[in-house]
């Protein structure tokens, strides 16, 4: 006979299955404000998210984002824009506990999305900036749950320190 401590150790979880129970749970919310909505017993809340915090972050970002040119109205400058950004994200590897969500709760109602994102493992799914000390998702909210379901403690990110480029300007 099989002992419980090992039936837990050998058990497998299907991710997709937990992603699905987890939200029948907790998804009872529907109202998470004027436009967004989500359908009850499909979505799981995303207990870290922090609206004031958030927003601070992403408007810190779209100020970053209008200095380096990538609203112009010239293409050609917003295609140099968007390379200069792009190149400033490097691959890091964090743990999921050190990072915070942008957004209050992802979906689970599109099963094929979900098997996809937990079948899958890529850092580039995975965006990342660092704004006042803390780590944003910006992207890539369920691949982080699908690791996360998948039992893993760390993901490989890309990730840009917001603090540090907007810094450099000040000393």
């Amino acid at each position: 006979m099989i002992s419980f401590k090992n039936f837990l150790i050998e058990r497998i979880v299907d991710p997709e299955q937990l992603a699905v129970k987890t939200a029948k749970i907790y998804g009872k919310k529907t109202n998470y404000g004027k436009w967004l909505k989500a359908d009850k017993q499909e979505n799981i809340p995303l207990s870290n998210y922090n609206k004031g915090e958030v927003t601070k972050a992403e408007n810190k970002l779209y100020k970053y984002h209008e200095k380096l040119g990538m609203f112009s109205d010239n293409t050609s400058d917003r295609v140099e824009a968007n390379k200069n950004y792009e190149g400033k994200f490097s691959d890091k590897t964090m743990k999921i506990t050190d990072l915070h969500a942008t957004q209050p709760f992802i979906r689970t109602s599109d099963r094929e999305q979900l098997k996809n994102k937990i079948n899958k493992k890529t850092s580039s799914d995975i965006m990342v900036i660092k704004h006042n000390g803390k780590h944003y998702v910006m992207d890539g909210h369920h691949t982080v749950m699908a690791a996360k379901f998948r039992g893993e403690k760390e993901v490989t990110v890309r990730h840009f320190d917001l603090d540090a480029e907007t810094d450099k300007g000040k000393k």
